[in-house]
């Protein structure tokens, strides 16, 4: 649904540019911009219906689903599965079309190619957070032991919590985990998160504004 929704948004920013005359009428410049336009209202889209999902959802109801291997009905109807890898390679695939889109020229003289680019990997960064977020989740439904310092007194860990977990690891600040399944996906957290920040994230920006 998110993806079709924005899709469509995109190919209708694309084509009133075009018929507005602000781009011109090169296959490679449209579908460049198609592409950054449907990502950019697809990353609102999708965080949006995402976190409104989860947060009113009661978790201890997912437990038998997440042991099953199955996931909730709006992950499907979200237009995408199993978030943590499609989400770092759509966010290489447009770091890499921004860097092409501003080295080749494409759009010269277009001060709003910046704003779009950073837009596209700001977008690409927190989708990655979501992610793991529900990376984090899951293992938790499934019994594996989570450490979330923002834990409720009560006990019980609520989206929120693992949200603030996975903002931490995304922005390298140490956590504590035991589980081994746990260790394993915040080490590849880790790992990505730093490839993200010091390389997508840094040669985007260096390269838009030079």
């Amino acid at each position: 649904m998110s993806i079709l929704l924005a899709s469509v948004l995109g190919l209708a920013v694309t084509t009133g540019l075009l018929l507005g005359g602000v781009i011109g009428d090169d296959v490679m410049t449209l579908l460049i911009l198609y592409y950054l336009a449907t990502w950019v209202v697809f990353c609102p889209l999708y965080l949006v219906w995402t976190h409104r999902q989860w947060s009113r959802t009661d978790l201890g109801e997912l437990e038998p689903m997440a042991r099953e291997g199955r996931r909730p009905w709006w992950g499907t109807a979200s237009g995408v599965g199993h978030p943590e890898w499609w989400s770092i390679q759509a966010g290489v695939i447009s770091a890499l079309i921004v860097i092409a889109a501003s080295r080749l020229n494409l759009f010269p003289d277009q001060l709003w190619l910046p704003l779009l680019g950073l837009l596209t990997v700001a977008g690409s960064w927190a989708l990655m957070v979501y992610a793991f977020a529900e990376k984090y989740l899951d293992l938790h439904l499934r019994g594996e032991e989570i450490d979330l310092p923002d834990q409720h007194a009560d006990g019980v860990p609520e989206f929120g919590d693992f949200l603030s977990h996975s903002v931490t690891v995304s922005t390298m600040s140490g956590v504590h985990t035991r589980a081994r399944s746990a260790r394993s996906a915040v080490r590849s957290h880790t790992l990505v998160a730093f490839g993200f920040n010091t390389v997508i994230v840094a040669m985007t920006v260096s390269l838009l504004f030079t």
